[in-house]
């Protein structure tokens, strides 16, 4: 027992001399900057008694603001410090080491550059201000204890931030760092309680005025701060008010066929990257271009996760095979274009304003409830089911191309300026409502017809590959017509010509593109004459070759009138039967047919000038017999009429004689 007294006693001699030589130990605060040697340097040292500077040149005075020449790069200053302030000009102060000063009460080093910050054996620090750095990590544990009262640390990287050794903390400012989920939970945790005191904390936490505010306190973690006695402060751009807090963050969950190790690229606005956390991925590069952030991720595993308040997410190109949005009821654009997705659930999404979700394998999309949308891309999907837009009045473009619609009714849609809707099964469309049209591509359905007298601000049309036979422009305001493919020819063709605005003397010039010469089902029909007319005016006719490529097109000749005669006109036959010739002539192909099985032709057809030989057989009728034989040239018809007489009659019969001799007999009695 006496060894172990004697033990316990030498142990508590060597903490008393320890702290009695500390005591007696001037104090050392040690800095180093970004400057070079011979640049000036700023700083305001207070002490009560005499203090040593190495590694600049001149004079110190106690409590003045005095610049100094540098000699070194790392400056140290002994002495028992109890105010040291280099903040904002000529310092550029990368670290700084106070942990040997336990004077130090007052450390004003905000606005430099430091990336390390030791205050840990500042044991009678009362005021820290070190806002506008690059620090990462504040450790607060051993410093200030009762006498530390307020800290500024806003503007650096921080993502955590303990101040339980701060029982006396009265006052933070810590806005516009990375502090959130999490980190938040544990800030407030650590505030001293406050809350039976009628004095609270005041808690400056958030400056929604700069783009790279990255705290996040919900209205949850806000009311955990008041229950600990504090009042959270934003800033509004002139002063600062009580903070009501964020809705949680918002969560968007997907799913990629890609596998790991592959990246993905997610589009966050810029303002808004900065607060997103991706998990199931690594961020490897970060692109910022007109007021968007590119991120590319290396994926650490299929499943990823998005959470963050964002109001906008492209995620286009990626193998995603779900995504659930589901999550963020704030979200305005999403684009998911070019995926593998088979549904899309928007229906807790009702402030969507942009939806691009062409190029998946949606068979339906329900958008009933988005009443916000004004842009809205669903094409190329194998839509089986009606698109209904009967609820998105506010719709101004629409895209839902190459799908399987059989319908789409647009009535109630009268902002729509742009309509996709070509190579669907689209029999007819309603445009009648739909006044604000701009611009038209209706190809590739089954379209008869095409009524837009109500379209009167039309500039653009493209509704080749129907089944038109007409088409009237005239209450339109077209620039660029693409009609090839359709069955509009004569004088639907000239009727179409003269509907077209007159557009002489505009440049750039104005298009039809009138012909598809790749294709053999193309209908149209457009004469050297009827281009002649549409390019009288300010129309140029085109045809397309193939590749896309669009050539002016300089029209088929007039198509023309069939001639046809036949010489002579009658045919006189014998009744012993006999063959004679006809003479045709025409500016086509032709055929012959007799009407009657007696008479037959030498050939049944013939092309331009010809002849034939029309044989009738002997009339053993002693009746004249009749038939015809019909020319045909396209639609000109040609009769000849053919007459053959009949029969001789045979001789009348002998008349019968008889003469008997003698004439008389007589013959004697016996």
């Amino acid at each position: 027992m006496k060894n172990i007294l004697l033990f316990i006693l030498g142990a508590l001699m060597a903490v008393l001399w320890t702290e009695t030589t500390r005591a007696q130990s001037p104090g050392v605060i040690k800095i180093t900057t970004a400057r070079n040697v011979g640049d000036p340097i700023r700083m305001l040292i207070s002490s009560s008694e005499n203090v040593t500077l190495d590694g600049v040149n001149g004079t110190w005075v106690n409590g003045n603001s005095v610049t100094y020449v540098l000699t070194k790069k790392t400056v140290t200053i002994t002495g028992n410090v109890k105010g040291f302030d280099c903040w904002y000009q000529l310092s550029d102060l990368t670290t700084l080491d106070a942990s040997n000063c336990p004077t130090l009460e007052t450390l004003n080093c905000g606005s430099n550059q430091l990336a390390s910050l030791n205050v840990s054996g500042c044991t009678n620090l009362r005021t820290l201000h070190c806002a506008n750095n690059r620090l990462t990590q504040l450790d607060l544990s051993t410093s200030g204890g009762e006498r530390f009262w307020s800290l500024s640390c806003s503007n650096n990287q921080l993502k955590t931030l303990d101040v339980s050794a701060c029982y006396k903390l009265m006052k933070l400012i810590c806005e516009r760092n990375q502090i959130k989920e999490e980190g938040m939970d544990q800030l407030i945790a650590s505030l001293p309680d406050r809350s039976a005191m009628n004095l609270k904390g005041q808690l400056w936490l958030i400056d929604h005025t700069q783009n790279d505010e990255g705290n996040v306190c919900t209205t949850a973690q806000v009311a955990a701060a008041k229950a600990r006695g504090w009042i959270p402060k934003e800033y509004n751009g002139s002063v600062w008010v009580d903070y009501l807090g964020s809705s949680p963050a918002s969560v968007i969950t997907m799913t990629t066929d890609k596998t790991v190790g592959q990246t993905i690229v997610l589009t966050f606005l810029e303002n808004e990257a900065e607060h997103v956390t991706v998990s199931g991925a690594t961020l490897t590069q970060s692109i910022t271009n007109n007021g968007y952030r590119s991120n590319t991720y290396t994926l650490t595993e299929q499943n990823i996760t998005v959470t963050g308040n964002i109001t906008c997410l492209r995620c286009n190109r990626n193998q995603l095979t779900a995504l659930d949005v589901s999550g963020n009821t704030a979200l305005a654009e999403l684009q998911c274009g070019s995926n593998q997705l088979t549904e899309l659930d928007l229906s807790n999404n009702t402030a969507l304003t942009e939806l691009f979700c062409g190029e998946n394998r949606l068979s339906r999309i329900d958008v009933s409830l988005n009443t916000q949308l004004t842009s809205l891309l669903c094409g190329d999907n194998p839509l089986t089911t009606a698109l209904d837009v009967s609820t998105n009045t506010l719709l101004v473009e629409l895209h839902c191309q190459n799908g399987r619609l059989s319908a789409l009714d647009l009535s109630n849609n009268t902002r729509l300026s742009i309509l996709e809707c070509s190579d669907n099964q689209l029999a007819t469309i309603n445009l009648s409502n739909n006044i604000n049209l701009v611009e038209l591509i209706c190809g590739g359905n089954k379209l008869t017809e095409l009524d837009v007298s109500k379209n009167t601000k039309l500039h653009a049309i493209a509704c080749s590959d129907n089944l038109l036979t007409r088409l009237d422009l005239s209450k339109t305001d077209i620039w660029g017509l693409y009609c090839a493919r359709n069955q509009i020819k004569d004088e639907a063709m000239d009727r179409l010509i003269a509907s077209l605005p007159n557009r002489v003397g505009q440049i750039p010039q104005c298009r039809i593109g009138i012909y598809d010469n790749t294709q053999s089902d193309e209908g149209n029909v457009c004469t050297t004459v009827q281009v002649a007319a549409s390019k009288a005016r300010g129309w140029i006719p085109q045809e397309h070759i193939g590749n896309w490529q669009w050539i002016d097109y300089n029209g088929s000749e007039p198509a023309q009138l069939p001639t046809l005669s036949v010489s002579p006109a009658t045919l006189d036959f014998v009744a012993a039967g006999e063959g004679k010739v006809l003479t045709v002539t025409s500016n086509t192909s032709w055929t012959a047919v007799s009407s009657a099985a007696w008479l037959t032709l030498s050939a049944g057809s013939g092309t331009n000038a010809g002849s034939i030989t029309a044989t009738a057989a002997a009339n053993e009728a002693t009746s004249v017999r009749t038939a015809t034989i019909t020319f045909t040239a396209d639609t000109v018809t040609r009769i000849v009429t053919v007459t053959q007489a009949a029969a001789s009659a045979p001789p009348p019969p002998p008349a019968p004689t008889l003469s008997v001799s003698p004439a008389t007999l007589n013959f004697a009695a016996t």
